[in-house]
């Protein structure tokens, strides 16, 4: 069994109503949720990994949490690990110029309205280091 992107952004859907600036410094409190929430579903057999890895914009980088799963474990994956990241949108540009953020990443990708879902073959995926 496998659970598809779509399913994911279903979950953040339904937990995730925060702005990108009320998503600032939550990635912990976000991440866990969602683990939590796609351990308890049956179509993953997989336990989901937090990762407390870094964000980078390929000069700088920020600490950052956010889950990988097996490629296996998402239907519409090839290579993995796939990354699910809830908070990807306190990136953004307006969080960035108004000093929220130290790092802004809305420049090099589409920035999602509720959960980031990037495999190896994703601009995003580079983003990331764990």
């Amino acid at each position: 069994m496998a659970i598809s992107k779509s399913e994911i952004e279903d979950i953040a859907e339904l937990f995730f109503h925060e702005s990108a600036e009320e998503r600032v410094e939550q990635c912990g409190r976000m991440t866990n949720i969602m683990k939590l929430e796609l351990q308890d579903n049956n179509n993953i057999s997989k336990t989901p990994v937090l990762q407390k890895g870094v964000i980078s914009d390929g000069n700088d980088s920020v600490g950052h949490a956010f889950i990988t799963l097996p490629a296996s474990e998402i239907k519409e994956a090839n290579s993995g690990p796939v990354i699910i990241d809830s908070t990807i949108q306190q990136f953004c540009k307006e969080n960035y110029n108004n000093g929220l953020v130290e790092l802004e990443v809305e420049s090099s990708i589409e920035i999602p309205e509720n959960v980031g879902i990037y495999t190896p073959n994703d601009d995003a995926y580079e983003l990331y280091e764990f």
